[in-house]
């Protein structure tokens, strides 16, 4: 069954969210927010991982989501899933100065999405790789 990730938000950075539950786009229930970011305007940016159903208990795959949030945190602005074949995670992510979002985490997909002149554009190793992904800040 597939659910929203509910996120509560009571305060966040000094920006009184009036204790809004945001209902985000529809994720599997195990879905886990790693890293949260408020920009000058106070939107709201989330980032973590979700593992679809139905999952292999001894061998669960995440797959990456990032998005943004207006700032009293009932509206998704823009919502993106970064995925491959395999188990994929961000793990942080930080704001550019024009609020471009940086998200950093692991993959251990050989297809995990790249763009034309990455530094690694497929991986050959079955080891864990670390990734970095810029987002404009239309978020797709």
């Amino acid at each position: 069954m597939s659910r929203g990730l509910l996120l509560f938000l009571p305060l966040l950075a000094g920006h009184a969210v009036s204790g809004a539950v945001q209902q985000l786009p529809a994720l599997p229930a195990a879905s886990a927010v790693n890293a949260m970011q408020v920009d000058a305007s106070g939107n709201i940016y989330v980032a973590g991982a979700f593992f679809p159903s139905p999952q292999d208990p001894n061998n669960p795959v995440g797959h990456v989501f990032v998005g943004e949030l207006s700032p009293d945190g009932l509206r998704t602005v823009w919502w993106r899933i970064i995925a491959g074949s395999k188990d994929d995670r961000a793990l942080s992510m930080v704001l550019g100065p024009d609020d471009s979002v940086y998200v950093t985490g692991t993959t251990l997909s050989p297809d995990f999405p790249t763009t034309s002149g990455s530094l690694q554009p497929a991986s050959a190793s079955t080891l864990t790789q670390g990734f970095a992904a810029k987002l404009s800040p239309a978020g797709p």
